[in-house]
């Protein structure tokens, strides 16, 4: 159901599947990327939305990722004055709209659901679209059920309503050459949400598509030590939270072994893409 919170309305039941945040995963994902990967990615998305006066956040989760932006785009003299984030677990709603609260936006909105939910009811609402439509590897997720891998056709559909609620659509995936797709087993999510499937996709849509690549490399080498960690990452390349078994958790630690690096590292291989339709 679409609803449009405030602060006092952050008591909804978290919506079911995956409970990412209420998972101590978050900090495994926050400590284990490589700083100066992560911020050289900041920084090219900063770049990309400081002339921007409104931002739509798709399924940014608790704000972190959101937060840091904004705060390298406030360095460089650039101001939102609008941001609507859509997120479907309330725990992690009530997180980034306390979070973005602090830059002070003239006009901070949540909305608790997924954006194929939301985003008709947005479109209706909407006299003009959002400068910027951003998303943050919540792609993966767009037209998938918990436990199943997304419809191709609602992937696509999905992809077709972002241009629909912003000017400019960017999306942060990774690219088929992530060494992700090296150390699952088998993949949670499908091929459709590479950097390069979407951005083609967008193309046969006649739409202009910048690539910008941002290395993201991520901290494995604890996991070759340690079985609890070992089953974290487990847990999270999988999209699930269940318990690996001891043959599953072998199999990930063979394959992490050929992804990392001499500094302990896999790298995801991001791809920023930047979608803008022509002008008509």
């Amino acid at each position: 159901m679409f609803k449009c919170l405030t602060p006092s309305d952050f008591h909804f039941t978290p919506c079911g599947g995956y409970e990412w945040w209420n998972a101590h995963l978050t900090t495994e994902i926050y400590l284990n990327t490589h700083r100066g990967d992560w911020w050289s990615a900041c920084d090219a998305l900063a770049r990309l939305i400081k002339d921007a006066e409104s931002l739509l956040d798709v399924g940014g989760g608790d704000g972190h990722t959101l937060w840091q932006i904004i705060s390298v785009t406030r360095d460089i003299g650039a101001t939102l004055v609008e941001v609507t984030l859509v997120e479907p677990d309330t725990t992690a709603l009530q997180r980034a709209y306390d979070r973005l609260s602090q830059f002070s936006i003239k006009h901070l909105e949540a909305y608790a659901g997924t954006v194929e939910v939301c985003g008709p009811q947005m479109l209706a609402n909407r006299k003009v679209p959002f400068d910027v439509v951003f998303v943050s590897h919540t792609n993966y997720y767009f037209g998938k059920n918990a436990g199943e891998k997304c419809d191709s056709t609602l992937y696509r559909n999905t992809l077709d309503l972002l241009l629909m609620l912003g000017k400019r659509v960017i999306i942060l995936t990774a690219s088929e050459e992530s060494d992700y797709y090296k150390v699952v087993s088998k993949n949670p999510f499908s091929n459709e949400v590479s950097s390069e499937s979407t951005g083609r996709y967008y193309r046969e849509r006649g739409c202009t598509v910048e690539v910008i690549p941002t290395p993201m490399r991520f901290y494995v080498a604890h996991a070759h030590k340690s079985r609890e960690e070992a089953v974290l990452l487990w847990q999270f390349f999988h999209d699930t939270m269940r318990t690996p078994s001891e043959e599953e958790l072998a199999d990930c630690r063979r394959r992490l072994q050929v992804v990392t690096d001499e500094s302990g590292h896999m790298n995801f291989r991001d791809e920023v893409l930047v979608v803008t339709e022509p002008s008509t």
